[in-house]
């Protein structure tokens, strides 16, 4: 609960969150933000985060960016297609180009 991984985020993706009935705050981190430097991890004076081998994540919902105290020791989830999205360029006037699957 010191913040020091908070305040040294150049992304300002790490946030202290208070949990109900405790004095203590615990780092939350927005994934939608982290561009995954480790400066928190390298800072945190308790060894409570670690590295990730994730550099790069797409979420299915604006939520599912923030991992707030509670879900803070889940990884992220990778789910990946089995069978790749096959899509197609097709000029458009107004747009310049669109996407279209095929």
């Amino acid at each position: 609960s010191c913040s020091l991984c908070a305040r040294v985020c150049p992304a300002n993706a790490m946030k202290m969150y208070e949990v109900e009935g405790e004095k203590k705050r615990y780092p939350g981190i927005n994934y939608a933000r982290c561009i995954f430097c480790g400066f928190c991890v390298d800072v945190c004076p308790t060894g409570a985060l670690e590295y990730t081998e994730v550099s790069d994540v797409v979420f299915p919902t604006v939520e599912d960016h923030l991992f707030r105290p509670d879900r803070f020791g889940e990884p992220p989830r990778m789910e990946f297609r089995r069978e790749p999205i096959r899509v197609r360029a097709v000029p458009d006037e107004e747009r310049g180009l669109r996407y279209e699957r095929v």
